[in-house]
């Protein structure tokens, strides 16, 4: 069974996986994000933008963004 987690993620509470909050494929595009990151192309993927910022959350690297020239 499935049940609301942080940030509007779902933890799933079956065994192997139980309790894990699944992250953002690294290959999702960020025009597909629900909120797009203004400093990096629509067709970046996030994989690039965690590489660029050096970050791994998607708020982390809206965040390290907006600091990047």
């Amino acid at each position: 069974m499935k049940e609301p987690g942080l940030d509007g993620r779902w933890r799933d509470k079956n065994q192997p996986k139980g309790g894990e909050i699944r992250a953002k494929r690294s290959d999702t595009i960020n025009e597909n994000l629900s909120k797009p990151i203004p400093q990096f192309s629509p067709k970046a993927t996030l994989g690039t933008m965690r590489r660029e910022t050096g970050e791994q959350g998607i708020e982390s690297v809206r965040k390290a963004a907006k600091h990047r020239r």
